[in-house]
């Protein structure tokens, strides 16, 4: 009789056990995935000013290769205490990660560059941010986020309550989100993205061909998935409202 109830109790123990860590195996991958943390910033950016100090980092030559760039704050231009920015990559393509944690740049005014966006060049990574209340305007490649963008993904960027203007009659492209995607290997992305602004491409057809234009994208080649433009797009020789 012992040995019976030995026994019983031992496949007992035996089904507690094979429960139990399946319920490990169940629950315990979820939890594994909730805390893994998201990759920590190599640099963290709170302020109008500290904005305009990475970007001269990154005209003056550090292209952020392998590094993260976060928002921790809404950053504001009001135009009193800061005005001046200079486009994230005119001289240096950024090449890291830039991750706006959802925050909302507002306020950049940027006029008579070449190349006039958030970011000048892009072979990288730029997500989750708003760019908001802002007036882009240069002489061609003018955008939203990213004049012109080499390869990489631009994802969950929104852009908003802007003026995107190219000025010149000879100028080439503009977009809501990017002015154009070059033709490089692997093809950039831009995904998950809108623009509610207005852009405009004061290119004249006889002077400059294929001045392009576009809600989300002026010209290139690359993916464009789920994203949408509820702007106004005007002028320039081939236009897309999409």
């Amino acid at each position: 009789m012992r040995n019976e109830y030995g026994k019983r109790t031992n496949k007992i123990w035996k089904v507690c056990v094979l429960l139990f860590i399946s319920v490990l195996l169940v629950l315990g991958l979820p939890l594994l995935t909730m805390v893994t943390k998201a990759a920590p910033a190599d640099l963290t950016i709170s302020s109008a000013r500290e904005l305009n100090e990475f970007a001269q980092k990154v005209n003056n030559g550090n292209n952020y290769e392998g590094k993260v760039v976060k928002l921790a704050n809404d950053i504001v231009f009001d135009g009193v205490t800061v005005n001046n920015f200079t486009p994230i990559g005119i001289s240096t393509v950024f090449e890291g990660t830039f991750d706006g944690c959802g925050y909302t740049i507002s306020g950049i005014d940027v006029t008579g560059e070449k190349y006039a966006a958030l970011f000048a060049n892009v072979a990288g990574e730029v997500k989750n941010v708003t760019v908001k209340d802002c007036s882009f305007s240069g002489t061609s490649y003018v955008a939203g986020i990213a004049s012109r963008f080499l390869y990489g993904t631009i994802t969950n960027c929104h852009v908003i309550d802007c003026v995107i203007t190219q000025s010149s009659v000879s100028g080439f492209h503009a977009g809501g989100i990017v002015g154009e995607m070059t033709y490089c290997s692997p093809y950039p992305i831009v995904k998950n993205c809108s623009v509610n602004s207005t852009v405009v491409n004061k290119a004249d057809a006889g002077r400059t061909a294929n001045q392009s234009t576009g809600g989300i994208v002026g010209k290139g080649s690359g993916e464009i998935i789920n994203c949408s433009n509820t702007g106004s797009v005007i002028g320039g020789d081939d236009i897309a409202g999409g």
